[in-house]
């Protein structure tokens, strides 16, 4: 029988056996930097808080733009009121005006010589005639042309289609000039010899004149 002295030994000899040798293993650390690389990174960082400094200009000048733009926005609301009320008071004073010109010009108009309107009167007879008028068509032959496979003879359009046509263009600016005459201040003997000029400068009916060969 195994007593209590063997049992105790044999436990701790197996105990012992199934030990392991543990190496101890140092904690792992961040690796010190070499004294040249951390000196360099010193001398970078006074670098740039340097760079960094020497925007201060910078900043000061932005923040003057900002105060002198909220200024100008402010004063801008002043001055777009003022605009406002000159423009106001701009339209009210020239529609007084122009209704009273508009007033004045009807006056004008309405105390024109009847001179005017007598012209005005007579220019749409003619035209009124000119229009109705029978145009007078020539047509003249040539000599034949026998260089042709098929001779023939060349044939000439002659017309009063064109003096007809000048005179009617004449009137009608004759008629807007004697408008133009109402809101001109003239003697009625100056306004005489005015539309006597306009009745004077009406081309004639010509002769036939060629119009197509």
């Amino acid at each position: 029988m195994t007593s209590i002295r063997e049992q105790v030994r044999d436990a701790v000899r197996e105990f012992l056996g199934a030990q392991q040798t543990v190496t101890a293993q140092p904690m792992r650390t961040a690796p010190k930097p070499e004294p040249h690389t951390r000196r360099a990174a010193f001398e970078a960082l006074t670098s740039l808080r340097a760079r960094q400094l020497a925007l201060d200009p910078l900043r000061a000048e932005a923040a003057g733009l900002t105060k002198e733009l909220e200024e100008n926005e402010a004063r801008g609301a002043v001055i777009r009121q003022q605009l406002g009320d000159v423009e106001g008071e701009n339209f009210v004073k020239n529609l007084n005006i122009s209704t009273a010109i508009d007033r004045q010009l009807a006056i004008v108009r309405q105390t024109a010589s009847p001179m005017i309107d007598q012209l005005v009167v007579d220019m749409g007879v003619e035209i009124d005639r000119l229009l109705i008028q029978k145009v007078e068509v020539e047509e003249q032959l040539g000599e034949r042309n026998y260089d042709r496979e098929v001779p023939t003879r060349p044939k000439t359009t002659f017309s009063t289609q064109p003096s007809i046509t000048r005179r009617v263009g004449a009137i009608r600016k004759a008629i807007q000039r004697a408008g133009e005459l109402k809101f001109i201040d003239l003697s009625e003997e100056g306004l005489a010899g005015e539309l006597a000029a306009l009745r004077d400068a009406l081309p004639a009916i010509e002769a036939p004149e060629k119009v197509r060969v």
